[in-house]
């Protein structure tokens, strides 16, 4: 999002007089701070799977999923709060996020998301069974 605006200043000397001149700022605004989050905290094509699941639930679009995967993908949320909470956790790489705001705030927002997904668990994941012998 950009935002424009016209700066007034008092000009110096003895005459005093306005000075204006456009400025434009640009401003990073995140549609979905817990997705923001997640793509930049997931960067491996395991995590980007993880991500790309977290959208499709907060698009309300159906999922099929085994228990291991719903279990992976909630714990995949568990970071993104961690992130917010502490991020010393990643101190070797640490994610450079400008969706950010203050901690209470965005554990607020970030709270509120991470119920809506927990609630799209419910209603649009449909359990298959794992094959955990291989044989499909």
């Amino acid at each position: 999002m950009t935002i424009s605006a016209t700066d007034i200043t008092l000009g110096g000397g003895t005459n005093a007089t306005l000075e204006s001149k456009h400025v434009s700022v640009t401003i990073n605004v995140a549609e979905n701070l817990f997705l923001c989050l997640m793509n930049q905290i997931y960067t491996t094509e395991k995590g980007l799977v993880f991500v790309a699941q977290t959208e499709k639930l907060f698009k309300r679009e159906h999922l099929k999923l085994s228990d291991r995967q719903i279990r992976q993908l909630a714990k995949s949320w568990d970071k993104v709060a961690a992130f917010v909470t502490d991020p010393s956790v990643y101190a070797n790489n640490p994610p450079t996020c400008s969706c950010l705001s203050t901690a209470e705030a965005d554990l607020i927002t970030l709270q509120d998301l991470q119920e809506q997904l927990y609630d799209r668990l419910e209603s649009n994941v449909t359990r298959v069974d794992e094959d955990i012998f291989g044989l499909e």
